[in-house]
């Protein structure tokens, strides 16, 4: 049975015991989401005020989204690359070697591509769920029973899959090689990794959406927050490495 408790206590121990790394992983987290805020709101407050004036279906309303949307999708790249980043130097650190961001870097930059598939095929399955189920609320009606299945199967094959991108990045190995090594690695463990999924898209996140609502909503306070939320991040990748490790471990033993 894997310890969480033991692999909190770990977490904050390699924090405290490597401190600038986690304050620059921290800062480029935190970069990352004031240069979307700062990017993305003078379009919304655009948009609106078109929406106010404007039919909806107007040209200027419609290269806003389109602008947003590509401001969204280069968030989510940078996150998936600092992500990888921060997690080859943490892998460097845990075999005991000197961290080279240069070099950690250049193994995130090697492998962001394979990292994007990966993003996109865990993704998928949940995503056809999930809209479908959305499709029918908007319209009233009760979710089909494809709907109910497509969200199961995306759950499952989110759970089961999504250590490979940790896989992926620190081993020399192919997609393929990959994604079948962290698949045998599930069979009859799923519940490890359900409970992985659980602290780390569940409850990590509800924690901090509560601690926001309670702070209050002002400049200061939601840059508070927007720091915390980087730290997090940093947290939630040493969090993730360290679990991937024991789950790799014990499936040797």
């Amino acid at each position: 049975m894997i310890n969480f408790t033991h692999i909190f206590q770990d977490c904050w121990n390699f924090m405290r015991n490597q401190q600038k790394i986690t304050l620059q992983f921290t800062a480029l987290f935190f970069v990352t989401s004031i240069f979307t805020v700062f990017f993305t709101q003078p379009s919304q407050i655009q948009a609106l005020e078109l929406s106010e004036t404007m039919p909806a279906s107007s040209m200027d309303n419609l290269q806003i989204s389109k602008y947003l949307i590509m401001l969204g999708l280069l968030q989510v790249l940078l996150k998936i690359f600092i992500s990888a980043w921060g997690t080859a130097t943490i892998h460097q650190l845990s075999q005991h070697f000197q961290a080279q961001l240069s070099h950690s870097f250049t193994i995130a930059a090697k492998r962001l591509l394979g990292l994007v598939l990966i993003n996109i095929l865990i993704s998928i399955p949940l995503g056809i769920g999930a809209s479908e189920i959305l499709v029918s609320t908007m319209t009233h009606k009760s979710p089909s029973v494809f709907s109910l299945i497509a969200v199961a199967l995306g759950i499952f094959v989110f759970v089961r899959l999504n250590l490979l991108n940790v896989h992926y990045l620190i081993h020399n190995q192919s997609f393929n090689q990959s994604l079948r090594t962290m698949w045998q690695s599930g069979i009859k463990r799923t519940q490890h990794l359900f409970l992985y999924t659980l602290i780390s898209y569940i409850a990590l996140p509800l924690l901090l959406r509560q601690f926001s609502l309670w702070v209050g909503n002002n400049l200061l306070m939601e840059i508070l927050i927007t720091a915390i939320i980087s730290l997090a991040d940093v947290f939630l990748l040493i969090f993730t490495y360290r679990f991937y490790t024991i789950f790799m471990q014990q499936k040797e033993q």
